[in-house]
């Protein structure tokens, strides 16, 4: 069995082109680790079992300051992203955001949303 890829998630090369990292960390198994140890799930279903359980926390800013990252693009960024808040700040963003996503607002845009077995966006057959 082939050990989990190690990421540094600190490491500003890494953000000039994750796509590569996580392709080869994908290609090594359904996780990787952080330079610390931290479990990194690379498979959406996971994600999504593991974000919609609440025994799990959110990746918020204080999830990215114990790995090292206070400042730079990336903790910007996600500083300005709902889910990296809980409480009062995530309920706002949130209620402007819901009405953005109605089913009405939503169904035009399945067909352009599809993606294919193949990975490219289309019809999904």
């Amino acid at each position: 069995m082939t050990s989990p890829l190690v990421v540094d998630l600190g490491d500003a090369d890494f953000w000039q082109d994750p796509h590569t990292v996580w392709l080869a960390a994908r290609q090594r198994g359904a996780t990787a680790r952080t330079v610390r140890g931290e479990l990194i799930l690379l498979n959406a279903d996971d994600f999504d079992t593991v974000h919609t359980d609440p025994a799990f926390g959110q990746m918020g800013l204080d999830a990215l300051e114990r790995l090292g990252i206070r400042d730079g693009p990336f903790h910007s960024w996600r500083g300005r992203t709902m889910a990296a808040h809980d409480g009062e700040v995530h309920s706002r963003l949130r209620g402007a955001l819901a009405r953005s996503f109605t089913p009405r607002r939503v169904e035009p845009l399945r067909s352009d949303l599809a993606v294919n077995s193949s990975g490219t966006p289309g019809d999904p057959g």
